[in-house]
Order: C-alpha cells, then structure tokens, then sequence
C-alpha cells in the first residue's frame, strides 16, 4: 500500500476483506469458542496469523508479493482475527474476577460508578477539545523549541 499507484481506493479495497469474514462467521464463532478449549484455540489461531500474515514480508522479499497474495492474506487474516478475538474475550471474562474489569484497582476501592464517571468526564473533556479555536490548538500542539548555542 506504500505504491503511489494504489491510493485511496486500494487502501479500502484491501480493508475490506478483512472485514467480511468476521460479518460472515460471526454466528459461528460463538458456538467455536464455547465448544473448544480456550487455549488450544488461541495459541492455533494466533500461530496461523503468523503465517498468513509472515507470508507477505517473505513473498516481498522473494519478489513475487502481488495484489492477489494481498487480497487472500486480508480475507484469511479477517477470518482467523475474529474467532480469535471472540476467544480472547471469552478467556479474559473466564481468568479475571467480576467487577475487576470495569476499572481495576481504582473501580475495587472507589466502587464502579465513580471510576466510570471519571471516564466520561475525561471523555467529555477530549471531545470539547475538538473545537479550540484554531491559535490555541496550534499552540498546543506546536512542538517546543529549544535554543542551542
């Protein structure tokens, strides 16, 4: 995606396969998850990313990396990502108490509501960020300058 032939367009049609599979297996990844062993499926699936995904700096490197092998790398790799990503959740909802997810240490001293009110607040804080007027956010994010003699 680096060409400057491919723009855009490439870029988007390249994303796109990533996320089809996922739109298709997603009822299926459920019952996959529930039905095997957690760790078995994890270590198989994050060990085929590697391949599939190891495959493409190979192929450049032998120099025969084409749009097809992009294509098919983009649809396997959406494929694997999201059993996986259902099946890392599955394991962290299984190896992490309740009520320790909503915020850690701070959430299991102050309570849930609190910590997740907190949240919100800074969240609100960002968004209003978004409409500085233009000079102040230049000058916020306008890089120091230091003199050196």
């Amino acid at each position: 995606m680096t060409r400057p032939d491919s723009g855009p367009f490439g870029a988007a049609a390249l994303m796109a396969p990533t996320y089809l599979p996922g739109a298709v297996l997603s009822p299926f990844a459920g019952v996959l998850v529930d039905r095997a062993r957690l760790r078995r499926l994890t270590v198989t699936l994050t060990s085929l990313q590697v391949v599939v995904v190891g495959s493409v700096p190979v192929a450049g490197a032998l120099g025969r990396l084409g749009w097809w092998q992009l294509y098919a790398v983009a649809t396997v790799s959406g494929a694997l990502t999201f059993p996986l990503s259902v099946a890392l959740q599955a394991a962290l909802i299984g190896t992490v108490p309740g009520g320790a997810l909503a915020g850690g240490a701070p959430a299991s001293w102050l309570g849930d509501v609190p910590v997740l009110t907190g949240a919100a607040a800074e969240e609100l804080l960002a968004a209003c960020s978004l409409w500085l007027p233009p000079r102040l956010k230049d000058a916020v994010e306008a890089p120091v300058r230091t003199h050196h003699r």
